[in-house]
């Protein structure tokens, strides 16, 4: 079984869309190749759908707004709930493939014995598929609400932080590879424990005769690793004489919050994080941000989970499992059965771990990289009076633009798309908050093409998403344009909180 990738539209099997990947589109290829064995998949650059561009017998998903995509205006359905209180989870196209072939593949793992396969799909799609796509649709779990902000990495948020910053074919190529093989490991995953489930092999687990993971350990590990290539110290005794209790509460949060107890992972950052970014760059606003978000994206979630304060479903729709990257590498323990087990799932377990540590380091020090550029162009809009601010590389610029007091005025960020065109963004409102300060009319948000063409009145007009967070033309023109007609009107705020990563 294989998954390879083609320039040639007319040999692919599967079709999605180019740039980014999520784990949506990435779980897709490969459920595909657990259903098909060989899948020859085709990434679109374009914008603009057209069917006959294809192999006729391929696979269309996340992209076409036909069977397995979710983004056509009011989507592509819900998952299946039983909580007549709480809105539905939307499919997202993961979904979407897995409630067409699903149960034929479950049956296929336990020799078509209904009773079974019945079982290990509810299992996967509870467990695995509606997390999947909950987080496609922007629906993010909610905090601990008692507790001071944090947040964790969910399983496609890991996939997706394989996605480079600034991809070039051959580094594309090389993301793509890898996000395909942790994502056919974990789906391997998935599936063994719930065939273990089914089977009642979890009760049969002696852990006397077998040693266990434990992921925070793991992460800690791979944390100071990071911090301290060169030392042969152990953690204990870098933190020998240091105490520390619970993280100072962030200046935006409630009064009423409770701060996140710190594990050693959290001591570690207190005492030398800023140390470590002092050694990169010479600016303290550049040191004290690039400690925040370290401290915010990847630290206080860490703290949380090992101090049990765990992730939640979102509390406006029904349950779904919000499977963290720690609860899934703990849930090894679950299938390990012997010393050579053990020795698998560990080193996958540091896998996922080392490649979070060094991606979240590698995203925070781009971000900084490109900041004097950013503020530049904010200081010209600030000048021109303008109300958009146009880039002219797709780069992270939410954070600049939020932290700026002469980007207050600004409300669209306009770029180059990393597919074909230019995509026009909303600027948040607020820092980690949901909502806009100009957003795009509802009544425009899922159209596509000419749809939305003879809505707008904008030939090059392309779509606008069903979530409204971005839209995209053909020219640069068109994006100023729609830009600007966007801006007479004040349909901006959503309620949903989530935690950006």
């Amino acid at each position: 079984m294989s998954i390879v990738f083609t320039d040639n539209p007319m040999n692919a099997t599967a079709i999605t869309h180019a740039g980014p990947f999520h784990g949506d589109d990435i779980f897709c290829m490969v459920f595909l190749e657990k259903l098909h064995g060989d899948v020859v998949v085709f990434r679109d650059k374009t914008t603009s759908f057209d069917k006959n561009r294809f192999n006729p017998n391929s696979i269309i998903f996340d992209i076409g707004y036909e069977e397995f995509d979710h983004h056509q205006k009011d989507g592509n359905g819900y998952h299946s709930s039983n909580n007549p209180g709480r809105k539905p989870v939307p499919y997202a196209s993961f979904g979407l493939l897995w409630a067409r072939f699903g149960l034929d593949y479950c049956k296929s793992l336990v020799n078509n014995d209904v009773k079974k396969a019945v079982n290990i799909w509810n299992y996967i799609e509870k467990k695995f598929v509606i997390g999947i796509d909950a987080v496609d649709n922007a629906i993010f779990p909610t905090l601990t609400q008692k507790y001071d902000l944090y947040s964790f990495v969910l399983i496609p948020s890991f996939i997706s932080m394989l996605t480079p910053l600034e991809a070039d074919n051959e580094s594309m190529e090389t993301a793509l590879e890898n996000a395909v093989c942790f994502a056919r490991v974990i789906f391997d995953i998935i599936v063994k424990l719930a065939l273990n489930r089914v089977e009642d092999k979890e009760s049969k687990i002696n852990y006397k005769t077998h040693k266990k993971i434990d992921a925070i350990k793991i992460f800690t590990t791979s944390f100071a690793r990071y911090l301290f290539p060169e030392k042969q110290s152990s953690i204990s005794q870098l933190l020998e004489g240091k105490h520390l209790d619970y993280h100072t509460l962030m200046p935006t949060s409630s009064i009423t919050k409770i701060p996140v107890p710190t594990s050693t992972i959290g001591k570690l950052w207190h005492f030398y994080g800023k140390q470590h970014f002092s050694s990169l760059f010479k600016e303290e606003k550049n040191i004290e941000y690039c400690w925040e978000f370290i401290k915010s994206s990847l630290v206080l979630g860490l703290d949380a989970i090992a101090n049990g304060i765990v992730p939640m479903s979102n509390f406006q729709y029904d349950f779904y499992n919000p499977l963290s990257i720690v609860a899934f590498i703990n849930s090894f323990n679950l299938l390990i059965d012997s010393r050579e087990s053990y020795r698998y799932y560990k080193d996958f377990a540091y896998s996922i771990a080392n490649t979070i540590v060094e991606r979240t380091f590698k995203k925070i020090i781009d971000r900084v990289k490109y900041r004097p550029y950013i503020e530049e162009k904010i200081n010209k809009a600030h000048t021109d009076n303008s109300h958009v601010l146009v880039l002219e590389k797709h780069i992270h610029w939410q954070d600049w633009v939020a932290r700026s007091e002469e980007a207050k005025d600004i409300w669209f960020v306009v770029t180059p798309s990393n597919r074909e065109g230019y995509s026009i963004y909303p600027v948040p409102y607020k820092r980690n908050e949901n909502g806009y300060r100009k957003g795009f009319p509802k009544a425009w948000h899922g159209l596509n093409e000419d749809e939305l063409r003879k809505k707008v009145n904008i030939p090059s007009a392309n779509f606008v998403h069903p979530l409204g967070f971005i839209a995209g033309t053909k020219d640069l023109d068109s994006a100023l344009e729609l830009a600007e007609k966007s801006s007479y009107h004040n349909e901006c705020k959503r309620k949903e909180i989530f935690i950006s990563q």
